[in-house]
């Protein structure tokens, strides 16, 4: 296995937005709250922490989290989900929520992201009928490609690549860019059908996604991707 860190999670550039939704957060002005990672579980929290706050700032709040590590992040911090959909997916997230209009009609939902995350999910929950509000809660910072890295591409010595969110194909295809190197015959393995579109727009196959799309059906997915055809190294 070789590791090849392709983001680095950071707080934002300007963190006064995140603390201020964070106070708001915790003096009850979001009966949402909608969380898509465990990375926005810890700068969501650091951000309470500043306010004053902790999981008791959560209490009769509605929380939804996107995929079993949210859940598990969250209860880390003392805080049960409310509600976790079946697809860890943002699709999967506006299905659940759908027979519950009427709840999110004219509801404040609050919404922490990433900084490259796409518009869909709040437009799709807008429609819902909800008052979204997003904020930054971390950004991505690109990191470049180990050696130890390089010289498997360049040699051709990887029989898989796995990549677990958009935002690591994006910032890999850029580094293997600036290194000249390529994942060449190596299997693409995504977690889901947003990492599996970044994949294609580089220009590159997805040869498995994972169904759940969690690390352990990613881990699935490769299996699936190696064993596929009789004499898979």
């Amino acid at each position: 296995v070789f590791l090849a860190p392709a983001i680095r999670i950071v707080p934002p550039a300007d963190p006064r937005p995140l603390n201020r939704e964070a106070r708001a957060l915790a003096l009850g002005r979001y009966p949402w709250l909608v969380v898509s990672s465990p990375n926005v579980v810890r700068h969501l929290f650091d951000a309470l922490a500043r306010a004053g706050a902790d999981a008791r700032a959560l209490a009769g709040v509605r929380v939804v989290a996107i995929g079993p590590a949210t859940a598990g992040a969250l209860e880390a911090r003392g805080v049960r989900a409310d509600l976790v959909p079946v697809r860890n997916t943002s699709a999967g997230l506006v299905s659940l929520l759908r027979p519950r209009r009427r709840e999110l009609a004219g509801r404040a939902l609050l919404l922490p992201r990433s900084d490259l995350a796409p518009p869909e999910l709040p437009e799709a929950l807008r429609a819902l009928g909800a008052r979204v509000v997003t904020v930054k809660a971390y950004r991505t910072a690109a990191e470049p490609l180990q050696p130890a890295v390089v010289e498997a591409l360049r040699e051709g010595r990887l029989d898989a690549v796995l990549f677990s969110s958009a935002s690591t194909v994006r910032n890999f295809a850029e580094a293997c860019r600036r290194a000249r190197v390529a994942p060449g015959r190596a299997r693409r393995v995504s977690i889901g059908p947003e990492t599996s579109r970044a994949i294609r727009s580089a220009g590159w196959r997805v040869s498995a996604e994972a169904s759940p799309h969690t690390l352990d059906g990613l881990v699935g997915a490769l299996k699936s991707a190696l064993t596929r055809t009789a004499g898979s190294r």
